[in-house]
């Protein structure tokens, strides 16, 4: 389970009564029914937006190869996915995102492909990111034995210790993503 942890930001808003209060989400407590496995803050914790089917607005900055900022997206999670593939002895799991996004702002010329192939590897790392962060709390943040319980219930009891299952980097085999970019504002792209 995960829980997010709020902090009151009075430093970013301000209107003509003078300063806002806002809350952010500073981190995520990682937990299961019986034990708290630690927290996850917030660059590590950002493969989460892309999992989670409820995801709206998640920006992503466009950069370039120089690590300039290229552009602006706002991406909404269309599906999400966990497959576990089960050989003899142990499980793999993959994981499929479906995204659809509009492009926001563009400072440099680019094309439609750029701008997917940008998409995809960010939300790859961000997911594995988040993954292995869960690993080093000894955290399974992805549900994975949910996953596998819901489809295999016989290997799920075969590969759990006291209904844990042990997971590691090579257990998150695949990530596959699929980006819809819905439109690109007044901003034309290049083919």
């Amino acid at each position: 389970m995960i829980l997010p942890v709020l902090d009151v930001d009075e430093s970013s808003w301000f209107d003509k009564q003078g300063v806002k209060t806002n809350l952010n989400i500073s981190s995520v407590a990682l937990l299961s029914d019986e034990k708290f496995y630690g927290f996850l803050h917030e660059e590590d914790a950002n493969g989460i937006r892309w999992y989670q089917k409820d995801t709206l607005r998640a920006p992503i900055v466009i950069d370039n190869e120089e690590g300039e900022v290229k552009g602006l997206i706002v991406l909404r999670v269309r599906d999400t996915n966990v497959k576990p593939v089960v050989s003899n002895e142990a499980v793999k799991f993959k994981i499929d995102v479906k995204v659809a996004g509009s492009l926001i702002e563009m400072s440099q010329e680019t094309t439609e492909k750029e701008i997917i192939k940008s998409v995809k590897e960010k939300i790859k790392e961000d997911l594995r990111r988040t993954y292995e962060k869960g690993l080093e709390l000894d955290g399974d943040v992805y549900s994975f034995s949910y996953h596998l319980f819901r489809e295999n219930p016989n290997k799920w009891k075969q590969l759990t210790v006291n209904e844990a299952l042990h997971l590691n980097e090579d257990s998150l085999e695949d990530i596959n993503v699929e980006v819809y970019l819905r439109d690109a504002g007044e901003k034309r792209l290049s083919q």
